[in-house]
């Protein structure tokens, strides 16, 4: 008999399953480690700001009630402004914007004309 030692397949993979558990619970370990750093630092930062969360706290319902009346008072400015405008400007504003339309429409036809005016006499100046 040699003295060799056998590994079986089982062996093998029971020897790397629990090498993967081993790294497997380091890395639990370190990353609940870390979460309580992170929980500890959260504390001591609430805990040195305990004073100015609570007056923050208190002066909310305030705050909630200068954006509501901001909100109204601007809600207000709004209808008004709306109201300022009737329908007759906005068809006027409506036809100055077709007129503009218009205009540039009429610009773009004179531009792409001349353009092509000046492409045909190249191509007449080319065939001579």
């Amino acid at each position: 008999m040699s003295g060799g030692i056998t590994i079986t397949w089982n062996s093998l993979i029971i020897g790397i399953l629990v090498v993967i558990a081993v790294i497997v619970a380091t890395y639990i370990v370190i990353t609940l480690k870390n979460l309580n750093q992170t929980i500890s630092n959260l504390n001591s930062l609430l805990e040195s700001n305990k004073s100015d969360i609570n007056s923050t706290i208190k002066s909310l319902p305030e705050i909630c009630q200068n954006i509501k009346g901001i909100t109204d008072s601007l809600k207000d400015k709004v209808d008004k402004v709306d109201g300022f405008f009737s329908k007759n400007d906005e068809v006027a504003a409506t036809n100055d914007i077709e007129s503009l339309i218009a205009s540039l429409s009429s610009v773009v036809d004179v531009v792409s004309d001349i353009k092509n005016l000046f492409s045909k006499k190249k191509r007449h100046f080319l065939k001579r």
